[in-house]
């Protein structure tokens, strides 16, 4: 039985248009331009629409209102290389109840993790985005793979044939979000119409993938934060060669969890996260992905910082058969990023950051990049 239909994106965005018209709003924006050396071929940052943060020219724009005290508004969209993409459209209602109790429904932003509030250029100290929130692993979420072979030949290319990403947070899901705090914890409960592998706008399946996140702050300059999510994530299996033609899609499920960090004290300031995911396939069985990342920034002066990521991501063994046997069912790979910043005030930022790509299994992924950007924020 279907539990309710999903909201439209589209209808999100008349609502944040007539809730404008009655009520004060914001147009704001945020530009980045990046200069890299063209040698490099990029492929660790690349989303399913083939953008990356190392593009030329990005920008967004964010349309925002409150009709009321307790109603909000928000619409963002992003413009790559002059391609438009709906990337949030979705309604906040504050203190529900006259609690602490607060609701997202929408095209929302992703309920796990750490990594979503920084993922902006004036947030993000570096260019590139965690391996764990973009990397294209090797699996496909459609039935184009349905042997030990194609699986064995994706190894590596992940970012060409769209494979499944860990988490994914270039684009947002249509769903609702449930959160709020208690003294020094807070807490969410979040239902998607898609995944956080596989994002959707519209539902395509019965049951959503449900996520759950649980933060407790220690201290001012400490804290922790728990996330997990559990739901289908095909929308059909029916054209999977499998021996059983009646397998109902639901029935495999991604789902993964994970621990977060963040420290910030004095000018130091850290974030670190550990991930694993797991996809229930009607072919291959069971793959995990594993990823990790710790990153930093420093203030070296009030206008002058340094940072640096280190990251990887590995993968659990298949048994392929044959003369190939077990081995990853992808490439592990690493990756590391550092850059220097200068605010040059508070809306100008520039960057000078390379960023370092290997992998010992296959020397194809590897990769270095330098780049220039200077990140604008319009209000």
């Amino acid at each position: 039985m279907k539990i309710g239909r999903s909201i439209n994106a589209a209808c999100l965005v008349i609502l944040a248009t007539t809730a404008m018209a009655s009520a004060q709003y914001q147009v704001s924006g945020q530009l980045d331009l990046v200069v890299r050396n063209n040698s490099a071929v990029d492929g660790s940052n690349k989303t399913f629409k083939n953008f990356s943060n190392f593009d030329f020219v990005r920008a967004r724009i964010f349309f925002d209102a409150q009709p009321t005290e307790k109603v909000s508004v928000f619409t963002q969209v992003l413009v790559n290389n002059s391609s438009f993409q709906l990337y949030g459209a979705y309604v906040r209602l504050s203190k529900v109840g006259g609690r602490d109790i607060n609701i997202h429904a929408g095209l929302i932003p992703n309920p796990v993790g750490l990594w979503g509030p920084r993922t902006y250029s004036d947030k993000n100290p570096l260019i590139g985005s965690p391996l764990m929130y973009l990397y294209h692993t090797a699996l496909s979420p459609g039935p184009d793979q349905n042997d030990n072979q194609e699986l064995l030949d994706s190894r590596g290319k992940g970012f060409k044939h769209y494979g499944l990403p860990m988490m994914y947070d270039p684009c947002w899901n249509t769903g609702i979000e449930v959160f709020g705090a208690i003294g020094m914890v807070d807490w969410s409960v979040g239902a998607l119409s898609g995944s956080i592998s596989a994002p959707r706008t519209q539902r395509e399946k019965d049951l959503p993938q449900m996520t759950t996140r649980l933060g407790l702050y220690f201290s001012p300059v400490f804290s922790l934060q728990f996330s997990g999510f559990a739901g289908p994530y095909l929308s059909d299996v029916s054209d999977f060669y499998t021996p059983f033609e009646q397998e109902d899609a639901e029935e495999y499920l991604n789902l993964g969890g994970g621990i977060g960090a963040h420290y910030d004290y004095g000018m130091l300031e850290m974030y670190g996260e550990a991930f694993v995911a797991r996809w229930e396939h009607p072919v291959y069985g069971n793959l995990d992905a594993y990823s990790a990342y710790v990153d930093a920034r420093y203030k070296l002066a009030p206008q002058w910082y340094v940072a640096g990521r280190a990251e990887g991501i590995r993968f659990s063994e298949h048994d392929f058969g044959g003369d190939v046997g077990k081995q990853d069912w992808d490439y592990p790979l690493n990756r590391f990023e550092l850059g220097v910043g200068h605010r040059v005030n508070e809306a100008v930022t520039l960057k000078i950051v390379t960023q370092i790509v290997r992998s010992n299994d296959h020397s194809l992924l590897d990769d270095e990049m330098v780049a220039i950007q200077l990140s604008t924020s319009i209000h």
